[in-house]
Parts: structure tokens; sequence; C-alpha cells
């Protein structure tokens, strides 16, 4: 779209008049400096348009939630003309960085210039960095011109993953039980993570307590990790959520949620994983693949659920022993459910964000039952 100056135009359209009615050289000389000067500004303005380039370029391959990162904007003219005033604003960068107001810059002929800024982002999800607004004024300032680039620049971000020390400061309780179950595994359970020996196999993966006790030689098998199990219930439902502080809470259970499953993964433990969305969705996480495919889902995936969250608890419990709950609030009905669980000798944790008063009577009686709760607003503090 092309903005024409109305007092530029206003002075013409009177040097015309002037110079019809007059006849003079001179009045006629004005007349055509005036004209002469729109079309150098169309002129100026094609090729101008031809010879800009931006692009967007990243110091890193991965991006989290929570994390600064450097954002360097490049600005490159091909032109033999110069640029006296360009504005650029990138649509994206509206919604990070509330006090962003776009970027003026001049370029000489032939000219680069690179614009640095920092963002943090605050929420997971796909940015599109490559959408830029841009207007353009010729060297009179007669025309404008705005237009909208499109260089498709398209990136991840993930929840933040914090490291074991993180966790583990919080943790120590579930650790414990986990272990604890290692150390009672049943023999119906170590036949899943062990095989007959085979010619070749390695005799340090040799498990000599089932081997004493069957006669024969077992190896732990290498496609499985011997450990314990826990099962995780992350609540992904959109009314449990406060609406004033709700991207922001989600982001904090569901990093939290991930960097526990990594911490698991990494110290041998199976986990189980389901969530709580309008689609209810179940992530069996063995390996660093399994992970990244839950990195993956939660992409593309909000708060947007509306199932019964206890109920789904109930559903899903199985045999699990050590219970992980995530939730932005306990709710009585929850309470209820996990209460029960605690009666039949589950390890209960609970990992709540909210300040709402029913959270703190169902907190005690929770406690009660000897079910650990635990404030994610103290992690982050």
């Amino acid at each position: 779209m092309i903005k024409i100056n109305k007092k530029f135009i206003f002075f013409t359209v009177v040097s015309f008049i002037y110079a019809y009615l007059t006849g003079g050289y001179l009045s006629y000389s004005i007349f055509y400096g005036f004209l002469l000067a729109i079309i150098f500004s169309l002129i100026y303005m094609k090729i101008i348009m031809k010879s800009i380039e931006i692009n967007v370029e990243f110091q890193e391959d991965i991006f989290n939630t929570f994390k600064e990162t450097e954002i360097t904007t490049v600005i490159k003219n091909y032109s033999f003309l110069p640029i006296a005033y360009m504005e650029i604003n990138n649509k994206i960068m509206y919604k990070l960085d509330k006090s962003y107001r776009g970027n003026l810059v001049s370029l000489k002929t032939y000219e680069n210039k690179r614009l640095k800024e920092n963002i943090v982002f605050n929420e997971r999800g796909l940015y599109n960095f490559g959408q830029f607004n841009i207007s353009i004024k010729d060297i009179f300032s007669i025309l404008t011109f705005t237009n909208i680039l499109n260089n498709e620049r398209i990136i991840k971000v993930y929840p933040k993953v914090y490291s074991a020390e993180f966790i583990d400061l919080y943790d120590k309780d579930l650790t414990k039980a986990i272990i604890n179950e290692r150390g009672k595994i049943e023999e119906e359970y170590l036949t899943t993570d062990i095989r007959k020996y085979r010619m070749g196999d390695n005799l340090k993966k040799i498990h000599w307590k089932i081997s004493a006790k069957h006669g024969e030689l077992y190896v732990k098998n290498e496609d499985t990790v011997s450990g314990g199990r826990v099962i995780i219930f992350l609540n992904m439902n959109k009314e449990d959520y406060s609406l004033q502080y709700h991207n922001e809470v989600e982001e904090k259970l569901i990093s939290l949620c991930v960097s526990l499953v990594n911490t698991m993964r990494i110290n041998g433990t199976k986990v189980n994983i389901n969530i709580s969305n309008y689609e209810q969705k179940s992530f069996y996480i063995r390996t660093k693949k399994d992970f990244y495919e839950l990195m993956e889902y939660f992409i593309t995936h909000k708060s947007q659920g509306k199932s019964n969250f206890p109920n789904l608890i109930i559903d899903k419990i199985s045999d699990y022993k050590n219970i992980v709950v995530i939730t932005p609030k306990i709710s009585k009905e929850l309470k209820e459910k996990l209460i029960f669980l605690s009666i039949m000798k589950h390890k209960v944790e609970v990992f709540y964000y909210s300040n709402h008063s029913e959270n703190f009577d169902n907190i005690i009686s929770l406690k009660q039952f000897y079910i650990k709760c635990v404030d994610i607003r103290k992690i982050y503090s």
C-alpha cells in the first residue's frame, strides 16, 4: 500500500493551477519540479522494494520457556540507492514483549545492519519470526510504502527442563519409595527385564540372584531398564486454571512435569504419564526418544480439557504403587480420591499451584493421610 504526502500533493496541484493561469516559464518549472519528484519517488520505491531482504538469526537451535534468547534481525540493502527511513515491525515480537515498538533504520547503498534483541518465551509453542510489517519513505518523504514480508521462520519453544538437582530437592520421598520398590521387585516383574543367557552376552550383565534361584544363567535385558515404576497424572483441564494467571500456571506445571519425567528416566525409572486434556493422552517413557515425543506433544497442545480429572486417576491407576499428581488446584473430589488411594497403600505425592482457600483445607486433609503436597510456587521462587 502506498500513501502520498497530502501537503506535497496540495502544493503540486497549486503549482499546476498557477502555471496554467499564468503560463510563465518559472511557474511551469515549479510544477514540473514537483511532478518529477513524484515520478522519481515512484521509481525509487520500486527499486528499493526489490532490493530489501530481512532475515532472523538465533544463537541457539533449541528454545525453552523462561530462558532469555538473543534474536538478531538482519536487514540487507542490495540497491545502489540509500534508504533514508525504514520502520520494521516483527509481528511475533509484539506478543512476546509489550515494550516492543519496532525498529527505525536507515541504510546506505549496499549496507547491512544487524539489530539484536533479548526476549523470554513465557509460553511454549510454535513461533513464526519471519513475518514483518515494513514501512519505507523515499528521500523526499513524498511516498510511504507499507508491505508485509513473510519468510516463514518458524521455531519450536519447548517446556523448560530443569536439572536433576532441582527436582531432587522436592522429590526425596518419592525417590526413596522408588528405590524401596526396586529392592522388593517380585519375580514376575523381573522377568520383563531379564532373559536367558545367550552365547556372547557380557558376563557383567548376568543377574546372579535370579540365575541362582532358577539354576541357569539370566542376564539383564539390554532393551529395558531395571527399576521402579511411577505413574504421573497431569491436569490440563481448562476450568481448573485461574483465568488471571492461566498461562503462567500452565507453563510452570508442565515444566515441572517434564523435569520430573526426565529425571526419573535418567535414574532408570519407568514412567507412565496420563494427561487429562480435551483428548486423554498416555505416554510410556523409557528412552530419550519417548521423552522427545512427550515434549513434541506439549508444543502443540494447550490446556483445553473438560474431562473429570479425579476419575481419570482411578481409571488408570492399575497396579502402580508410586503416584504423582500435578494439578493447578486440589478439589474436594480429587482430595477424596487421593485419600482412598493412600488408604489402599499407594504412595501419593501432589504438586499444585494455587492460593485458593479450598486448596488449603483439602491439603490439611491430605497431609493427615501422609500424602505429600508441594506448592510449586516455592520451587520457582
